[in-house]
C-alpha cells in the first residue's frame, strides 16, 4: 500500500472511502488475523467453559457466577484484541514499525479509556429503548420504530469513538465529542460506507454458510460433530471479518478527519493570509 494513501490528504467520495477500506484490508488481513482469532476465542470463553463442563447452555448462563465472570473477562480480553488490531492496522498502512509487545502495551495503556468509551456508547445507544420499559404496552407498537431509528442514528454518530480513543489517544468523553463533530453533517455518507460494508459481509457470510452446509455433511455424518465443525468454521470467518471491520473504521475516521480538520486548517491559513 502506498504511503500517501493513508491518512487521506483530501476529502474522499463514498466509493473512494470504500476503496481505501478494501486496500487497508488487503494490506493488513494476514498480519491481523491472529488478533481476530483471539478476539473470537475470548468472546467464546463462557461457551467453551459450558462445553467443557457439560453444562446446559442457557441465556446469560442462567445467572451462574462463573459464567458471568468468564463473560466479563472474555469481553475485556476481546476488546484488548480489537484495540491491538486497530493499532497494528494503522502501523502497517502508515509504514510504522510495530510489534506484539508494543501493541499490547499501548492497548493496556488505553484500555480504561476504551472500556469506558464503549460503555458510554452502548448506554447512549440503548437509552432511548429504555422508554419501552416505562410507557404503557399499548403504545409499544408505534414507539418501537422511532426509538430503534434514534438508536441507529446515535450508533453512527458515535462510530468514530473507538478510533479516536486508540489512534488519537483521547479520553472517553472527548472521544465521544470528537466522533460527533466528525460525523455531524456527514451522517448519510458514513451510513452509505458502513451500509455497503455490511452488505458485503452479509453476502460473504451467506456464501460461506451455504458452502459449509453443502461440504460438511459430505465429510461428517455425526450431527454433533457436524455442528462443532460448522461453529469452528463460522468463528474462523468472523476472525477474517474483524480486520475488514477495522479497515472500515480506519478509512472512515481518516477521511472524516481530512474532511473536517483539513478544512479547518485551510480556513485558519486563509485567515492568517488575509490578516497579513
Amino acid at each position: 500500500m502506498s504511503s500517501f494513501l493513508y491518512p487521506p490528504v483530501r476529502p474522499l467520495a463514498v466509493a473512494e472511502v470504500l476503496d481505501l477500506a478494501v486496500q487497508i484490508f488487503k494490506a493488513t488481513v494476514v498480519r491481523c488475523i491472529p488478533y481476530g482469532i483471539l478476539a473470537v476465542a475470548f468472546e467464546q470463553l463462557p461457551n467453551i467453559h459450558d462445553l467443557g463442563s457439560g453444562a446446559i447452555r442457557q441465556p446469560f448462563g442462567g445467572g451462574r457466577p462463573i459464567w458471568l465472570v468468564l463473560f466479563v473477562l472474555g469481553t475485556l480480553l476481546a476488546l484488548m484484541m480489537w484495540s491491538a488490531l486497530l493499532l497494528r492496522q494503522r502501523a502497517i498502512i502508515e509504514h510504522t514499525p510495530t510489534a506484539f509487545k508494543t501493541e499490547l502495551t499501548e492497548t493496556l495503556r488505553r484500555l480504561t479509556s476504551f472500556v469506558v468509551a464503549t460503555v458510554l456508547v452502548f448506554v447512549a445507544i440503548g437509552a432511548p429503548l429504555t422508554l419501552l420499559l416505562v410507557v404503557p404496552a399499548s403504545v409499544h407498537w408505534w414507539l418501537r420504530i422511532p426509538l430503534i431509528a434514534l438508536g441507529l442514528y446515535l450508533a453512527v454518530l458515535f462510530s468514530s469513538t473507538w478510533p479516536a480513543v486508540m489512534l488519537a489517544r483521547q479520553g472517553p468523553l472527548r472521544a465521544l465529542r470528537h466522533s460527533v463533530c466528525l460525523v455531524w453533517g456527514n451522517w448519510w455518507r458514513v451510513v452509505a460506507v458502513y451500509g455497503v460494508g455490511a452488505v458485503a459481509v452479509l453476502v460473504l457470510a451467506i456464501l460461506v454458510s451455504v458452502l459449509i452446509a453443502l461440504v460438511v455433511p459430505t465429510l461428517v455424518a455425526d450431527i454433533p460433530v457436524m455442528m462443532a465443525v460448522f461453529t469452528v468454521l463460522a468463528n474462523a470467518m468472523f476472525a477474517i471479518v474483524a480486520p475488514f471491520v477495522g479497515a472500515l473504521l480506519l478509512a472512515v475516521f481518516g477521511e472524516l478527519r481530512a474532511r473536517k480538520e483539513g478544512a479547518d486548517l485551510e480556513q485558519r491559513i486563509a485567515g492568517l493570509a488575509a490578516v497579513e
